[in-house]
């Protein structure tokens, strides 16, 4: 019988490649092969490690020669029922792993006093009654692991006498009440593993004894608390503290008595919201959320401590679809990440050519940290996240390996279809209304701030407003002035099952009921159904108000409403020329925001208009030529005001204006091959170069057969698509 270990040519490989392959050369696997014995044989490099788990081992070999360079031996879940007296014959073991083997025998252990290098043994569940004495007396070890092992006595234990001893793991013992006094004598020990035990009786300061001084690292997951105990909060020196798996947890007050501690892991935990005491964590540098349940992590850039925060896991977290925005949010402002995980990635996955989209994109607003790792995937390049936001998101834009994202929901274009369907039908009467649609937009908006959480979708005069608003520039400032935050667009996903579904009025019926019940605690009148997606309209005039004088005062005629709220003319006139031709060329327009080259493209016009911003040149030159694709994914972007916002603030972005004339589409041609190294315009993109009368250039992929311009309406200054016959 022999084995065969693997050779690799170190052709063509960088050190660190060089350096990981030998280590794969020095580590001999046979797991999982039934063997009953050993190979007699190997080829090749002599093995320095060696891992023969889930066998049917019973003994080792007498003759060593073949093994003598071996520093580590894993032989766990075999049939050994006691550890191998011939390991003495390997002058370099140091590690020892016997884990789910039948040792419970009295006397099974006793040859690890022949081990005179042995520093780690794994006895996890094997049946351990009691700790042996000639592991006691092997004053070599520093790491001895005895979890699982549910009926050990430890209290009979003189671990003390391990002086060296530096990791203890008692994971699943059944310990009872407080730490047994056998490791609370452990003066040396750095590391503790309590997890899966019943350890209750922690609230005293000194109830770990001689550990006071010396623990650097606990681990408690699952041991049913509902609170940190005092005597956790009494460790000076604790650098890293896990609390996974404890279900009931909600306060860890008093944890900022640790001042040293660095990472703090919280994950499974079924936390809705951050635990109580989390804002004393000063000083932590890596925080773990993984599989919790938050509805929010917008107190997270409140706390204090979070400042220096280096790595945040988040991977598995269930976040409510309406908090999303508030995480990246959240994330955002954490100002010296370097590691950030919210999925499990794998090196595989990410280099595939084909890997599916989520695994390689990155949210746009995490462009603005140093990172140095993404979901376990080491950055591959440095300069990928070394400079300013927007000079990151277009080094990411010219990688292979990543992809910048806005993560603009898919159903958005379909939403955006369905108001521009609206939009000519109640166009005039929205306009011939100007003073009571202002008062009952604003209305909406407030309504919508009070009601958080909420899909609340308007009565359809209110929503072409509110549409039309949100794609103008001044949205943001407005809101802020109003309703003192951006009022989000949470119905979206509504209207396009509408515009998708138009043979089932009643669609998302549980939505429209509420959105129509908020209404009618609000306003008196007549329900007139129309058409509309949600059936109802309220035409009859606004003094109905089930409000207070005073807010309704405020709303039909105060000061802030009048600063706050554009005319509703002005805001349908200006958007009324686009979304018309966007129903007109619907197919177009929807692939033109759905295809990925196109959204690549968006999102590098981003991070350049940033970086124009920041370029010397001539006063009066503002703003940077958009080609239509560009400008469909900017309206679409709009509709989505806080993630939006969040993206232009990333970016360093305050406003963004699109120009349609010559100057700004050679400086943007020139702007854009100097940042990204290729053509604004690629071959792929026919171009009208005529310019007929007042024709903007526009470009279109090549799945558009038939050439497009834009001419702009002398009277609206607003382009109008048009096909070049």
């Amino acid at each position: 019988m022999g084995c065969t270990a693997s050779a690799e040519s170190s052709s063509s490989q960088s050190p660190s490649e060089k350096k990981k392959a030998a280590e794969r050369r020095s580590v001999l696997n046979i797991s999982d092969q039934n063997l009953s014995v050993l190979p007699q044989t190997i080829s090749g490099q002599a093995p320095k490690s060696l891992i023969a788990k889930n066998n049917l081992l019973t003994r080792w070999p007498k003759d060593n020669k073949m093994w003598l360079s071996l520093e580590e031996v894993d032989l766990s879940s075999n049939r050994f029922t006691k550890i191998p007296e011939h390991l003495a014959g390997l002058p370099r073991l140091t590690n020892v792993n016997l884990a789910n083997n039948p040792l419970a025998r009295i006397g099974s252990c006793d040859s690890v006093s022949q081990l005179t290098k042995l520093q780690q043994v794994g006895l996890a569940a094997c049946g351990l009654k009691s700790v042996p004495a000639s592991l006691i007396a092997a004053h070599s070890i520093t790491h001895l692991d005895l979890s699982g092992n549910g009926g050990i006595d430890l209290d009979g234990a003189n671990l003390g006498r391990m002086s060296k001893l530096k990791t203890l793991d008692v994971a699943g013992c059944a310990i009872v009440g407080g730490i047994p006094k056998s490791i609370r004598s452990c003066s040396s020990l750095v590391t503790l593993n309590i997890s899966a035990n019943k350890v209750t009786d922690l609230n005293d300061a000194k109830a770990f004894g001689e550990l006071l001084n010396t623990l650097e690292e606990l681990h408690c997951d699952q041991v049913g608390w509902m609170r940190l105990p005092r005597g956790v909060c009494s460790l000076p020196n604790l650098t890293k503290l896990t609390l996974c798996r404890n279900s009931g947890l909600k306060d860890i007050s008093g944890i900022g008595f640790l001042s040293r501690l660095k990472m703090l892991d919280l994950s499974d935990c079924g936390l809705l919201e951050l635990p109580k005491g989390c804002d004393e964590c000063e000083g932590l540098l890596s925080l773990t959320l993984n599989g919790n349940q938050l509805e929010s992590l917008k107190s997270l850039s409140a706390m204090t401590g979070v400042r220096h925060l280096k790595m945040l896991r988040v991977a598995t977290l269930t976040i409510g679809r309406s908090q999303e925005n508030d995480l990246w949010a959240s994330i955002s402002t954490l100002p010296n990440l370097e590691s950030l995980a919210w999925q499990e990635w794998s090196e595989e996955e990410v280099s595939e050519p084909t890997a599916a989209p989520s695994r390689r994109n990155l949210p746009l607003c995490i462009m603005g940290h140093l990172l140095r790792s993404v979901n376990g995937i080491a950055v591959p390049d440095r300069e990928l996240f070394s400079s300013t936001a927007a000079r990151n998101a277009a080094a990411v834009c010219r990688s292979s390996s990543f992809r910048a994202d806005l993560w603009i929901p898919k159903d958005g274009i379909d939403a955006l279809f369905y108001v521009a369907e609206l939009l000519p039908s109640l166009a005039s009467r929205c306009v011939s209304n100007d003073s009571v649609l202002r008062a009952r937009y604003a209305f909406y908006l407030q309504i919508v701030v009070e009601h958080k959480g909420i899909a609340i979708i308007p009565p359809s005069d209110v929503l072409i407003v509110h549409y039309t608003h949100m794609m103008s520039g001044s949205y943001s400032s407005d809101c802020q002035r109003l309703a003192k935050s951006i009022v989000p667009n949470s119905y979206h996903s509504t209207l396009a099952e509408r515009f998708r579904s138009t043979s089932n009025p009643l669609l998302h019926r549980d939505d429209a009921n509420d959105s129509r019940a908020l209404w009618s605690m609000a306003l008196a009148g007549k329900n007139y159904p129309i058409s509309s997606m949600l059936e109802y309209d309220w035409s009859p005039p606004i003094e109905g108000f089930r409000r207070s004088p005073d807010l309704l005062c405020s709303v039909l005629s105060g000061p802030e409403l009048q600063a706050a709220v554009p005319s509703v003319s002005d805001l349908i006139s200006r958007q009324l020329p686009v979304l018309g031709e966007m129903l007109l060329y619907r197919n177009h327009f929807q692939r033109l925001a759905q295809t990925p080259e196109e959204q690549d493209r968006y999102v590098k016009w981003l991070s350049l208009y940033r970086i124009f911003e920041q370029t010397p040149r001539d006063e009066g030159t503002y703003g940077l030529y958009a080609t239509l694709g560009i400008h469909v994914l900017h309206l679409l972007h709009m509709t989505f005001p806080s993630r939006y916002q969040d993206n232009l603030l990333c970016l360093g972005i305050s406003f963004v204006h699109l120009a349609f004339t010559d100057a700004a589409l050679t400086r943007t041609e020139a702007l854009w091959q100097e940042t990204f190294g290729e053509a604004f315009v690629p071959p792929s993109i026919v171009v009208d170069a005529t310019r007929v009368g007042e024709t903007a250039v526009v470009g279109f992929p090549s799945f558009i057969h038939q050439p497009m311009t834009v001419r702009k309406d002398s009277m609206t200054k607003r382009s109008k698509v048009t096909i070049v016959e």
